[in-house]
């Protein structure tokens, strides 16, 4: 059974103005893994930051769970598919509630699209 569902579109353009203008939100808000993940890309390297930012927005409304961004991070498999790993508190929740979240991503130029859906697993 879906729990919940959350969608979330951002200006890359944002993000990055606040990153360079203050790296303490870009410490404070991403994870080590996600700013290597990001800079990796040289030619383009907000995109997947700010896919980051909107993934907790969206995982906010699908599930309105409250929580520290650094306890929500976004990572991805070998194949490049991504997931959230759950940290502190946020992760003592989700285990408690043994909910299945799913997550895709999707950036192009200007903008990133970020969308969750939460499950309820069968018993």
């Amino acid at each position: 059974m879906i729990i919940g569902i959350g969608v979330d579109l951002i200006e890359i353009e944002r993000v990055a103005k606040v990153c360079r203008e203050n790296p303490r939100f870009l410490e404070r808000m991403f994870s080590e893994g996600e700013r290597e993940w990001s800079f990796r890309n040289r030619k383009h390297p907000y995109q997947h930051l700010a896919a980051c930012f909107a993934a907790r927005e969206a995982f906010f409304k699908a599930t309105n769970l409250r929580f520290r961004a650094r306890e929500l991070e976004v990572c991805h498999y070998d194949s490049g598919m991504p997931y959230f790993r759950f940290h502190g508190a946020l992760r003592e929740k989700m285990e408690r509630l043994g909910w299945e979240v799913h997550l895709t991503i999707s950036h192009h130029r200007s903008h990133a699209v970020v969308v969750v859906v939460v499950e309820e697993p069968e018993s």
